[in-house]
């Protein structure tokens, strides 16, 4: 990812690891039961530079960034009416 902030920096995030860890959950009931996939990473490398505005160019470390995925099944069935469908982590 390239963000550039106007007349000053271009950052530069390239590939992470998710160091902050993986939890999967299992949430709902029968056909309504979904799974959650929360991710988080810590310590984001990235590389600054940039113009004379650019003071502090260089490679750094720092931030987090916290997300989730919530996962749901669904069946279409030979007529094409969709239906929930269970899925879960096991």
């Amino acid at each position: 990812m390239r963000i550039w902030i106007a007349g000053l920096c271009t950052l530069r995030i390239g590939s992470q690891v998710p160091r902050g860890g993986v939890a999967y959950t299992d949430t709902g009931t029968s056909r309504g039961r979904s799974f959650d996939a929360n991710i988080g990473l810590d310590d984001i490398a990235y590389r600054r530079s940039g113009g004379l505005g650019c003071l502090f160019a260089g490679d750094g470390t720092g931030g987090s960034l916290d997300y989730g995925i919530e996962f749901h099944g669904q069946v279409t069935s030979a007529a094409g009416k969709r239906e929930a469908a269970a899925v879960w982590v096991s």
